[in-house]
């Protein structure tokens, strides 16, 4: 705390608002125990109430931000202007134009609204083993019985 306090003086401490895609908590890294570890720790931190952290369910579908990540920094001082930071494998890029720090903000809106609180969130019912589906496990995939290749032709 006394870190905190030194570093922002007669400021708010930053505000963290984030929303996670149920695939950040669901995939297995690590086991079990390590990922219900994780999502205990995140709901400690919501409950502090330095962060407010949503999940957006698989449920959900389709959405606004499915072209990836994104965060939006913003900043009192007006000499700083809000950005955008997007990463790649590649590099970053960091977008200050008013009219795409608008529309990033509008796609976390949407985001937002469909996401629910971290508190909330429950882990789905264990995935159905693949063997048990109906028809699967029986019958051999048809590029198989024909003697072709599976490989794709683009």
């Amino acid at each position: 705390m006394q870190r905190q306090k030194a570093l922002f003086p007669g400021t708010a401490a930053p505000r963290l608002a984030t929303v996670l895609g149920e695939g950040a908590l669901t995939r297995r890294v690590g086991g079990d125990a390590v990922r219900a570890a994780q999502l205990e720790h995140l709901r400690e931190v919501a409950q502090r109430g330095v962060a407010d952290i949503k999940v957006l369910p698989w449920s959900v579908g389709a959405h606004a931000a499915m072209a990836g990540a994104f965060r939006i920094l913003d900043f009192d001082d007006p000499e700083d202007p809000d950005v955008v930071y997007l990463e790649s494998h590649v590099g970053a890029l960091y977008l200050e134009e008013p009219a795409e720090v608008d529309e990033y903000r509008r796609i976390f809106e949407l985001i937002s609204k469909d996401a629910i609180p971290v508190e909330d969130y429950r882990w789905p019912a264990p995935p159905v083993p693949l063997a048990s589906w109906p028809g699967v496990g029986r019958n051999r995939p048809s590029w198989r019985r024909r003697g072709t290749s599976p490989t794709p032709r683009w």
